[in-house]
């Protein structure tokens, strides 16, 4: 693996450690097809910051490790990057997704929280509002696809048939650009949309009699996520119902659902078509020549 390609795995974590105070585990995947669980010991890098090797510490029983902050066995790994074929975060234990489901039940049953997160600006429930927003976007590897270059948002993301129609009609004038450029002006003509107003994922919540991380986790995961839409779709799903706004060429009002919704009536009104997994993958080929 490249040394941008390595930092990029190790920097990824949205939080960078456990429920325990530990920094996360990563799986390693060598070229000879072996795999390793192991926590990052050190890195050792030339002058001008390539790596030149990399070492963990390798865990004999990850499920062991993984419930036992004294848990020490296992042995120190170095490698050389040429020896890592594939570098991740573990998702076997705690990984993002999980680590919010736990965090979200701790909150509604904390009596302390629980009574202020129907307070517009109280402080727990603003940063319960983040805890529930961010969710969707937080990959399994816990990259925040947000801050990713658009191949890879679109291969964590479902995708828009304007959008995909966008995109495809803006690529031809911006290659020779920077990829920094190329993301900012995919970003002005696509939305990315939580398929249900934190709003509303907040009552269903709320809403639960037995807190227990798996109800949450029904919730959360019964078809909450980010889907790519094309500006205008977003102006119209989002926007004012006395308010005209413009899609495929013709004048409609808003459909005023900023704040409310279910994951089949917002994208219902306005028409909004998936592609096809097929066709994702052919935009996710076509945006990585670009990146």
């Amino acid at each position: 693996m490249e040394t941008a390609e390595i930092k990029k795995i190790l920097d990824a974590a949205f939080f960078d450690i456990d429920r325990f105070g530990r920094r996360y585990p990563y799986k390693i995947t060598l070229v000879d097809g072996s795999e390793h669980i192991g926590s990052l010991a050190r890195t050792d890098r030339s002058v001008d910051g390539t790596y030149i090797e990399i070492c963990f510490k390798v865990h004999d029983n990850p499920n062991l490790w993984l419930e036992d902050p004294e848990y020490l066995s296992g042995n120190m790994k170095c490698l050389n990057p040429e020896e890592i074929m594939k570098l991740e975060v573990w998702s076997g234990y705690n990984n993002e997704k999980m680590h919010f489901i736990q965090e979200i039940t701790r909150w509604l049953n904390n009596s302390i929280i629980r009574p202020h997160l129907n307070k517009p600006k109280h402080i727990y429930n603003i940063a319960f509002h983040h805890l529930l927003r961010w969710y969707p976007q937080i990959s399994e590897a816990g990259l925040d696809t947000y801050e990713l270059d658009f191949s890879e948002r679109v291969s964590n993301w479902r995708v828009s048939r304007r959008a995909h129609k966008a995109i495809m009609a803006k690529l031809p004038d911006i290659k020779e650009l920077t990829k920094g450029k190329i993301t900012d002006i995919l970003k002005e003509i696509t939305h990315p949309e939580h398929n249900a107003p934190v709003a509303v994922i907040k009552d269903k919540l709320l809403a639960l009699k037995d807190i227990t991380e798996k109800n949450v986790e029904d919730i959360l995961n019964a078809g909450y996520e980010v889907i790519l839409i094309s500006k205008e779709e977003s102006k119209i799903l989002n926007g004012g119902k006395k308010t005209d706004y413009t899609l495929d060429g013709k004048k409609e009002k808003g459909k005023g659902y900023s704040k409310s919704g279910s994951y089949s009536d917002r994208l219902n009104s306005i028409q909004a078509e998936i592609i096809s997994k097929d066709e994702r993958e052919h935009l996710i080929k076509t945006l990585k020549k670009y990146y």
